[in-house]
């Protein structure tokens, strides 16, 4: 594993376990193909973040995914071993179960387009995209797209040292990105 994949690991599973909320991950197989069942004996628990049957059955293989992250699972370590610095996706922290976790963001896959009259797919899990999507949320649908979950982190893609976590300031109500620089021990 290359050492900022390796800081970003230990970073995350000990923000994890100190704030005790799950690890998730939300996987563009778009990008990559990765969730095509490489490890069918040894998955992880994951779901397709769809909530049309039609497009869970017709773009599996091409949809973001829901992962429930554990330490040294063999499929986290392949995120991270060939994930990072390819805009996989994104970390999400969260209190809530995977099902909990897994049935809101449903809601923010795919929306209806008043400009395109019609639904289009939403990509907040792309760490090229995600600093665009949430500038467009009000403090209303900020408040409830943080309603289950502590943060979502991403990668930066133009600059591997660093990442971005994303949260609800819950005075203003707004959504405040925070940069963390990979250090040479652990992200601090």
């Amino acid at each position: 594993m290359k050492q900022t994949a390796q800081k970003l690991y230990a970073y995350l599973f000990e923000l994890a376990e100190e704030k005790k909320m799950y690890l998730y991950a939300i996987i563009d197989s778009a990008v990559d193909g990765m969730i095509d069942g490489h490890f069918e004996s040894d998955e992880p628990k994951k779901e397709i973040l769809y909530s049309d049957p039609k497009d869970q059955i017709a773009l599996e293989l091409k949809a973001p995914h829901l992962i429930l992250l554990e330490r040294n699972h063999p499929f986290t370590l392949r995120i991270f071993e060939e994930g990072i610095g390819q805009n996989w996706g994104c970390f999400v922290l969260s209190k809530e179960p995977f099902d909990v976790v897994a049935t809101h963001l449903k809601h923010y896959t795919k929306i209806y387009s008043q400009e395109h009259q019609q639904d289009v797919y939403v990509r907040f899990y792309d760490p090229r995209a995600i600093g665009k999507y949430f500038p467009l949320l009000d403090q209303e649908e900020a408040v409830e797209f943080f309603s289950k979950m502590a943060c979502i982190i991403s990668e930066i893609p133009e600059n591997e040292k660093h990442i971005h976590l994303y949260m609800l300031d819950h005075q203003s109500s707004k959504i405040q990105r925070v940069e963390k620089r990979l250090q040479e021990e652990v992200l601090s």
